[in-house]
């Protein structure tokens, strides 16, 4: 899907960048292919269920003769908003690929979807998790105790009670969590630095940077990974503590890998504060204007084939309940899912858009009793 507002010329040289992807998705589904271009564009200001309504397509379950469940978005957050993915993605995978005018970029990711799913290619079935543990900070503790620790250890297994079984065995080495290990150099190797490290499948849960709206660094930094190196809660946080996009080698390869990444804005950040209501503020503006994170847009036109992260702030209540209760299904489900070779749309369709749709109809009973009681 393009946006109706993307330039002309940019528009027809990304197509033509993106041709070969194309080609292949045309091969692979046949006349269940659709370029939306044109009078079928995304238009600015549409809703999920006005663009839908437009195209003429009912909603509920996916007919693919309608409207495909693999969905591509094509353009920055600005041209097709995050709030209109979200619920697109409700009832289908939904992806989006934003290397801004950097034609090159979306020109080097097509090829390597291309290689990467030719008979020719393989990569070992490795799997890698990256999670720091601060002194004195309590959220990289939660992450690294109550979800990268479990996982791990879920994960190490082909067959864990009614879990999806796992097809082939997968390496899975001991962790990088804590002092010592989770540190920049260590990442740094997993990302192309030492191709004889870098994984299949990357979990990775930390901090994601934030900078105020403006800041200089904002648009190239902001949900890069804070790692070991930093002290710790009673010291500032130096450049030299986080991994960001920028510190991917020119010549990294990393053809095949797709990685996952728990921390606020590690896939993005929108314009304006979506959590001003839970701590009773005005809405606000937190960056001149939505945005991709620079981590993984990096990642994309060096080969990886997809990142999953968060848009705004990654909350504890993903993995732990209010009561205290561990609550990771949703990730164990995706990641299996996964390493048995299903696409990046299916995995997160049964564990992370039914939890929302669940949560939804939930947050919607809560408010209506709210409104109504006395």
């Amino acid at each position: 899907i393009f946006p109706a507002d993307m330039h002309p010329r940019l528009r027809e040289e990304i197509k033509e960048a993106l041709q070969p992807l194309f080609d292949l998705r045309r091969a692979q589904s046949g006349d269940l292919f659709r370029l939306y271009e044109g009078g079928d564009a995304y238009r600015p200001g549409e809703r999920k269920d006005q663009f839908l309504e437009r195209l003429g397509v009912g909603p509920g379950l996916v007919d693919p003769l309608e409207l495909p469940f693999y969905v591509m978005l094509v353009g920055t957050p600005e041209q097709i908003p995050y709030s209109f993915q979200y619920q697109l993605d409700v009832m289908r995978g939904v992806g989006r690929l934003d290397f801004g005018s950097d034609v090159d970029a979306y020109d080097r990711y097509a090829r390597a979807v291309v290689a990467a799913e030719g008979d020719a290619f393989s990569l070992p079935r490795r799997a890698a998790f990256f999670a720091p543990m601060n002194p004195g900070d309590k959220a990289t503790k939660l992450s690294a105790q109550y979800l990268v620790q479990p996982l791990y250890e879920n994960l190490c297994q082909r067959i864990v009670g009614n879990d999806l079984a796992l097809s082939h065995p997968w390496e899975v080495p001991t962790p990088l969590i804590g002092q010592d290990l989770a540190t920049r150099a260590s990442l740094e190797r997993l990302l192309g630095g030492d191709p004889a490290q870098m994984p299949t499948l990357l979990f990775a849960a930390s901090h994601g940077i934030e900078f105020p709206a403006g800041h200089p660094g904002q648009l190239r930094q902001q949900g890069a990974l804070l790692c070991q190196d930093w002290p710790g809660a009673w010291h500032e946080v130096a450049r030299e503590h986080y991994f960001a996009g920028e510190d991917i080698a020119n010549g990294a390869n990393l053809l095949g890998m797709m990685a996952f990444f728990f921390a606020c804005y590690g896939a993005g950040t929108p314009a304006f504060d979506q959590f001003a209501a839970q701590a009773f503020k005005v809405r606000e503006k937190i960056a001149p204007h939505a945005f991709t994170a620079a981590l993984p847009q990096t990642m994309l036109s060096h080969g990886a084939l997809a990142v999953l992260g968060h848009v705004e702030r990654a909350w504890g209540y993903s993995f732990i309940s209010p009561s205290g209760d561990l609550e990771h299904q949703a990730f164990v489900s995706a990641m299996r899912t996964l390493m048995n070779g299903s696409p990046v749309g299916l995995a997160t369709d049964a564990s992370f858009n039914m939890r929302y749709a669940e949560m939804s109809s939930d947050l919607s009973a809560d408010l209506e009793e709210l409104q109504w009681d006395s």
